[in-house]
């Protein structure tokens, strides 16, 4: 995988860390109209108080380079320094590019997010979580959660994860093409 497949992967990566809690499944029998209505004021404000508007640009975007620092190749291994360089000033570019559109476009994922709080959590659970986010503690964990992806053990832990990945992307990619090829060889023959 190279350096931009790396940065895509990673900023799917920063995005998927809001929506993880949420991938449970419903834990209730369908709610009624005002139940809704209630689960829908407690998941908004629980979204306002975890992912502060003011911050969540700077939230993702530090996740998003957390990961992509940890999934790119050591500076030795990069081969080619001017090939190096030119890569990674196109991918300055498209993250610049990418967190313009996140600016711009972020509040249909948190209001989508709310939703899908709505149908992963009960009412009570929903309540439990809003005291919780509430709290300083509480605050300050859901904020810094994606922060952790830069500690040391979790970095040095992703960067040995990302090796293996890429490692096999490259395998199944290869497999993938020769199969693919294979293919249209065999069917393009009359």
């Amino acid at each position: 995988m190279g350096p931009k497949s790396a940065m895509l992967a990673a900023m799917l990566a920063a995005t998927t860390l809001v929506a993880a809690p949420v991938a449970a499944q419903p834990t209730s029998a369908p709610a009624s109209a005002s139940e809704d209505a209630t689960k829908m004021a407690l998941a908004t404000r629980i979204v306002a108080l975890a992912f502060p508007e003011d911050q969540r640009i700077a939230m993702f975007g530090g996740a998003m380079d957390n990961l992509y620092a940890q999934m790119k190749p050591p500076v030795d291994q990069a081969g080619d320094k001017e090939a190096a360089a030119i890569t990674e000033r196109h991918i300055s570019a498209m993250r610049n590019d990418i967190m313009a559109d996140l600016k711009a476009n972020s509040g249909g994922l948190f209001d989508a997010v709310a939703k899908a709080y709505v149908r992963a959590f009960t009412l009570q659970e929903l309540q439990d979580i809003e005291r919780f986010v509430a709290t300083p503690s509480g605050a300050a964990y859901v904020q810094r959660s994606a922060a952790i992806l830069g500690d040391p053990a979790v970095a040095e832990w992703n960067k040995a994860y990302f090796q293996r990945m890429m490692a096999m992307i490259e395998t199944r990619k290869l497999a993938l093409f020769d199969e693919l090829a294979n293919h249209i060889v065999e069917t393009s023959q009359p």
